[in-house]
């Protein structure tokens, strides 16, 4: 079994909370994906 290692960094402006939500939201579901093995 392979073991992976996924690091990002988004730069979030102040102004941008949406952005700030979706950002948190589609890495959630990027962790949770490999997680699950269906990556």
């Amino acid at each position: 079994m392979a073991d992976s290692f996924h690091f990002s960094v988004n730069i979030i402006s102040r102004g941008k909370v949406k952005s700030a939500v979706a950002s948190a939201a589609y890495i959630s579901g990027e962790k949770n994906k490999k997680m699950n093995g269906t990556e």
